[in-house]
């Protein structure tokens, strides 16, 4: 197969998914996966692909990249693993003893509670996972929201638990989620961007917790604006144009 026949190959496939590793690039296209990495890095500096860890993806377009569906907390939780695992890691560096923190959803945010300090802390979450995950821990004062049950995403949502917020305030909050495009942070519920609103506005110091492949994504309920926040953490992987885009907005930390 010729480069330019490879290249276009290469490009369909990215197309098609999305995204694509160089394992399954090498698979597809029956070349080495050092060959992958070359043409990648090739298409890269042309502005047809975006090199991400492990792969590429196609670049957002003016309007972002608009996700097609909504995944399960259990495809959440197998996806960009180590990134997220690395922003969470770095946003719980900045929770004190005695701070009372809002953990919101997201597969990013539940990684924080690997790495919440020892001191006593205050904990309010709309999360099942991370509910679950701290009931046990002796130094944490935890409170689960109200509200319905959402078995796909494995968060609470709804009116109950918005009203309950509203008579609390908390020292941080932490929130994942679904999109960064723009200005906009993104969600694919209309009722749990409400919620995440309110404790956000409740909340002395608001951050996001993503991880890179995040940017230059849409869904379907843009429910907060990056220049509200204090700061984005973020993994490593995020380019150097990434950076500066949202540097423009809020002060990014990268895990």
């Amino acid at each position: 197969m010729l480069k330019v026949e490879r290249h276009q190959a290469l490009l369909e496939l990215c197309a098609e998914h999305g995204s694509a590793s160089v394992k399954e690039i090498s698979d597809a296209l029956g070349v080495s996966e050092m060959t992958v990495r070359r043409d990648l890095s090739e298409l890269a500096n042309m502005g047809k692909l975006v090199r991400v860890h492990g792969g590429a993806r196609m670049p957002s377009s003016a309007h972002g990249t608009k996700l097609t569906h909504a995944l399960t907390h259990v495809e959440k939780m197998q996806e960009h693993i180590d990134e997220k695992r690395a922003a969470a890691r770095q946003a719980a560096l900045i929770i004190q003893p005695g701070d009372t923190v809002f953990l919101g959803g997201g597969t990013s945010v539940e990684f924080m509670v690997d790495f919440l300090p020892d001191g006593p802390i205050r904990v309010i979450t709309c999360s099942m996972p991370v509910f679950t995950a701290l009931a046990d821990r002796d130094n944490i004062e935890l409170y689960l929201s109200g509200g319905i049950y959402r078995r796909r995403t494995s968060i609470l949502r709804g009116l109950p638990g918005e009203r309950a917020l509203q008579s609390i305030v908390c020292d941080k909050a932490f929130i994942g989620t679904t999109g960064i495009f723009h200005n906009e942070v993104f969600g694919t519920d209309t009722e749990v961007g409400s919620f995440l609103q309110t404790a956000f506005n409740r909340s002395t110091g608001r951050y996001l917790v993503a991880d890179s492949s995040k940017i230059g994504q849409r869904d379907f309920f843009s429910f907060y604006s990056i220049d509200g926040v204090d700061a984005i953490f973020i993994d490593s992987n995020i380019t150097d144009e990434q950076y500066r885009q949202l540097s423009e907005h809020t002060r990014v930390i990268c895990g």
